[in-house]
């Protein structure tokens, strides 16, 4: 019988779920023989470590258990506040990104083996289960790889990053699964009442595309309509105050033809190394994309954020001066590993990744989906307003580098 583990468990201490853990494996995968330990949790999710012993076979998965009471994922920003429906687990966000990315080989995701929205399970909580990816993140081993090495991590990150661009939508939104947990669906970035499910025919979206800018000046108009209905009070009042900058903004960009697009791609807003699993020091292929859960369907350029610790190193990821910092190559090893990421990322990422008034975009659309919630978002947000506002006087142009 596998050692007994006592650790937090959403509802009651894990040693005393254990035994249902083991019944939910031998249902779901037959497998009798499982042991469980801890791993590491992320904001919104317990997760575990289980190995498993089949026909003398290792086996090894990730079983994830949404935390009681969390709203994901726009309930993080803005919506928060204005959410009145009951607190719920909820891992659906989750898992229909993955589902999604099971037909789409190229990009190497998590597999998921079963999963159960509901309570009406062994477990009597919603969970997931998924094959562990083979590998170590990147985190640490790439900054210390040969100059050859990256550049082959480049290259591969460049063709998932042109893949993501390939899987469009005519809908910004977000992934989730019906109430069956059978089809992959969208909901409408500003209104989760409104879902469409995600059909891909001849490589086009089957419905009408709506435009962006329709689309998210719909958002703003709807934020700032449910945050004046509020009660004024010191907390409402800076919200409507950013929202009023945002809308500024919003306008002052449309010369641009930055909002003039009807594609939406699949944007995964998080890909620093420790989403990225490889297989070795001495083979760094990339084995697996973690962390889909709040991906979105975006318009292109959203997707198209530069990779900048790919040339920069972790000077880039600690950098906290900017939501979406921006530093050219300086050295010819940087230059080189750049040239290379962005041929393999092809000509529409190479479109959209530089040009400053979509890097102030996408920081833009970032603060309207996530709002500016704490002091370091809102520290980017007002380097945002400063900066467009000396971009769109001085009409800069665009200089590549």
């Amino acid at each position: 019988m596998p050692k007994k583990l006592d650790i937090c468990f959403p509802l009651k201490p894990f040693s005393t779920l254990e035994p249902l853990v083991w019944q939910l494996f031998a249902i779901k995968l037959g497998d009798n023989n499982v042991w469980t330990q801890p791993s590491v949790d992320d904001q919104c999710t317990h997760i575990f470590s289980i190995t498993s012993i089949k026909d003398h076979k290792r086996y090894d998965y990730i079983l994830r258990v949404p935390c009681p009471g969390l709203l994901r994922p726009l309930d993080q920003g803005p919506w928060k506040e204005l959410w009145n429906g009951p607190l719920r687990p909820d891992l659906t966000s989750a898992v229909a990104p993955l589902e999604l990315l099971r037909t789409i080989p190229k990009i190497p995701s998590p597999e998921v083996v079963a999963f159960d929205l509901t309570e009406d399970n062994p477990l009597k909580w919603p969970y997931a289960i998924q094959k562990r990816i083979v590998g170590q993140p990147l985190t640490e081993l790439y900054f210390a790889l040969p100059h050859q090495l990256k550049c082959v991590i480049a290259r591969q990150l460049g063709k998932i990053v042109a893949t993501t661009l390939t899987i469009r939508n005519g809908w910004a939104g977000r992934l989730v699964l019906c109430a069956e947990g059978k089809r992959v669906m969208v909901k409408r970035i500003d209104d989760e009442s409104q879902v469409i499910p995600y059909e891909i025919l001849d490589g086009k979206p089957t419905k009408d595309p709506e435009s962006t800018l329709v689309r998210f000046a719909a958002v703003l108009r709807n934020q700032l309509r449910a945050w004046r209905k509020k009660p004024k009070d010191p907390k409402s009042e800076p919200q409507i105050e950013n929202l009023e900058k945002m809308k500024e903004i919003f306008e002052e960009m449309t010369p641009w033809d930055i909002w003039d697009y009807t594609d939406y791609c699949l944007c995964h807003f998080t890909l620093f190394p420790n989403n990225i699993m490889v297989k070795g020091p001495a083979e760094p292929a990339i084995s697996g994309i973690l962390d889909w859960d709040d991906s979105f369907f975006t318009p292109l350029w959203i997707s198209c954020a530069p990779i900048t610790w790919l040339w920069k190193g972790k000077s880039a990821i600690e950098d906290d001066t900017r939501l979406y910092p921006n530093e050219p190559p300086t050295t010819p090893e940087e230059v080189e590993l750049k040239r290379i990421f962005d041929k393999a990322a092809g000509p529409i990422y190479a479109r959209f990744a530089y040009r400053a008034q979509y890097r102030l975009a996408r920081e833009l659309l970032s603060f309207m989906i996530f709002g500016t919630h704490n002091y370091e978002r809102l520290k980017w947000f007002n380097s945002l307003f400063d900066e467009w506002a000396e971009f769109n006087g001085a009409r800069m142009p665009y200089v590549p580098f």
